[in-house]
């Protein structure tokens, strides 16, 4: 029998910069800030296996202006993109006011890994069973 051995948080964010280090370089759209990626693990009961949920945090609507002329959507090139990864769990989000007026130049802060990344511990709901005398 195996020693059940849980993987470290650690291994998750190496991944995580590895995920976000290649979306830059996947294609053109990603290649700006105008996004945030937080990430969600749900990690399954007695087993070493975890999912990978990604939200994707549009901050500026630049990036829908590189969108015109391509032929796939952004859920598509991201689906595509996270497949590599097998992540099947994909939410793309905006804010629902957007800033009007012209665009000043400033670069929106990138937030480190480990703040955009939460754990749930237990993804399944336990179920308890009455006991009938």
């Amino acid at each position: 029998m195996k020693p059940y051995k849980q993987k470290s948080p650690e291994a998750y964010i190496r991944l995580l910069n590895l995920f976000e280090r290649e979306l830059k370089k996947y294609h053109t759209i990603f290649e700006n800030n105008s996004y945030q990626i937080n990430y969600v693990l749900s990690r399954k009961k007695y087993t070493n296996d975890c999912e990978i949920k990604v939200v994707f945090s549009i901050q500026r609507t630049t990036i829908f202006r590189k969108l015109i002329n391509e032929s796939q959507n952004l859920k598509r090139l991201l689906e595509t993109y996270c497949r590599y990864f097998s992540v099947s769990d994909i939410l793309i989000v905006r804010p629902y006011r957007q800033k009007r007026g012209k665009s000043t130049g400033d670069e929106i802060t990138t937030i480190p890994i480990e703040e955009r990344l939460t754990i749930e511990m237990y993804r399944e709901p336990e179920i308890w069973r009455e006991i009938i005398n």
